[in-house]
């Protein structure tokens, strides 16, 4: 799903709706979070002045009342109740701030709720371990309602905050070479549908996709699903890779030894397929095949594409209740 096909939501903001500091993003959709059929979209991406919940599928959307908080710099989940029965009867919208600010605000996740239900939003905050976190670390959403935080220093661990259970793991990444150059990898978390996890690098010599399993009682182990040597992945995807190479000014070489001869953008939610940046378009790569198809022009980062199933059955939005006075 790509944030510019959501052209039914609304092009313009009512002019009492604007605030003097309103930036030019403004003029733009992003995709927040998405389940259950449903996405949580923003107008604007730092500075956010407006959150709708959209289902893509019937162009059925409503707006969100505004939030009563600065919300400049905030994540965003999306999660349903729907009582078992595949009917949804309420949503809730969590917006937290970046792990880089808990330590900020004396080790805390602030995080603000919206329920369809009460019509209202409220702000509460719980503990986060201490953790020793990156400038801005790179932020992953799955459709679960959990956030997965990958920073550099914590090259071989994940932040999983889960909105549900408003719960904070640290989770353990597959084993690292620790002889390896001490740099950002080209990385990428998923959810896979069925709650699968899925993780993905390219470092200066393999493109390695592994899968988080359950083994035994309640026990947890990685499993390596896919490797392939970076440069044996130019040579299979040749016409990608220099077209990559040029866009950057750069060679394939040069490329590789910075770890990012295809940046990864996100995983298909039921193929074996990776979407990759091949200068500024979306390529997707079959684990399969081993080779890239052209996807898509579109100019997309993590903010711009998010995996997205819609249930066999309609999906209504539930009404927003008034507010009790």
């Amino acid at each position: 799903m790509f944030a510019s096909d959501l052209g039914f939501l609304p092009h313009h903001l009512p002019e009492s709706q604007l605030q003097p500091e309103t930036t030019g993003d403004a003029k733009m959709i992003f995709i927040v979070h998405s389940t259950a059929g449903l996405l949580l979209c923003s107008r604007g991406c730092n500075n956010v002045v407006q959150y709708y919940v959209c289902n893509p599928v019937s162009w059925q959307w409503v707006s969100l009342p505004d939030l009563p908080w600065h919300s400049y710099y905030l994540y965003g989940l999306l999660s349903v109740t729907d009582n078992g029965d595949g009917i949804i009867r309420c949503f809730q919208v969590f917006l937290f701030n970046h792990p880089l600010d808990w330590q900020k605000t004396g080790g805390c996740l602030d995080f603000k709720v919206f329920s369809s239900d009460t019509g209202q939003w409220r702000a509460t905050s719980i503990r986060s371990p201490h953790i020793d976190v990156d400038a801005y670390p790179a932020l992953f959403l799955g459709q679960s309602g959990t956030a997965y935080c990958i920073g550099d220093r914590l090259k071989d661990k994940i932040i999983a905050y889960n909105c549900g259970h408003n719960s904070i793991q640290v989770l353990p990444l597959p084993n690292s070479d620790p002889d390896e150059p001490h740099k950002p990898h080209n990385r990428c978390i998923g959810e896979r549908q069925g709650g699968c996890l899925r993780y993905a690098h390219i470092n200066l010599s393999v493109f390695e996709v592994w899968d988080l399993r359950r083994e035994g009682g309640n026990g947890m182990c990685w499993k390596l699903v896919h490797q392939v040597g970076v440069m044996d992945l130019a040579q299979q995807n040749l016409e990608a890779a220099t077209c990559g190479a040029k866009f950057f000014l750069s060679t394939i070489q040069g490329r590789i030894n910075s770890s990012s001869l295809f940046p990864l953008l996100g995983f298909h939610p039921t193929e074996d397929i990776i979407y990759m940046d091949v200068a500024n378009t979306v390529y997707a790569y079959s684990m399969e095949q081993g080779t890239m198809r052209y996807e898509s022009p579109r100019q997309c980062f993590r903010t711009g594409i998010f995996s997205y199933v819609h249930p066999a059955h309609p999906v209504k939005i539930p009404t927003i209740e008034a507010p009790l006075e």
